[in-house]
């Protein structure tokens, strides 16, 4: 999975203002975020303008909630510039509020 991460990641600073996609685990997310600065750089571009988005889950149950915090609270640690909480449209509309309330905002502030 590195080896892919990497590739993707390298191929940031040749595509101006297009979203790159790679999937990486929560443990692994701070590596391609360098590799892509770092390209950034090379290349003559700012890497602080670069920002890498993360995706998770939040599941449909109790018991899934805290490991999507845990997750998110991870990717935000590790350089996350943004972090999309997915909700299954099944959930919502209670299940929006109860996300925002369970998951994003513990993750804000165990990431401060």
């Amino acid at each position: 999975m590195r080896d892919n991460a990497t590739a993707a990641a390298a191929l940031a600073h040749r595509l101006p203002g297009k979203w790159i996609g790679m999937a990486v685990l929560a443990n692994t997310f701070r590596h391609p975020s360098i590799v892509a600065k770092a390209a950034l750089g090379v290349a003559g571009r700012d890497p602080d303008v670069f920002k890498l988005a993360a995706q998770l889950s939040c599941g449909t149950t109790a018991v899934e909630r805290p490991g999507a915090l845990a997750i998110g609270t991870a990717f935000v640690r590790a350089g996350a510039g943004h972090v999309i909480l997915g909700l299954p449209a099944t959930a919502a509309p209670d299940g929006l509020a109860l996300i925002a309330h369970v998951v994003a905002e513990p993750m804000v502030e165990a990431a401060r």
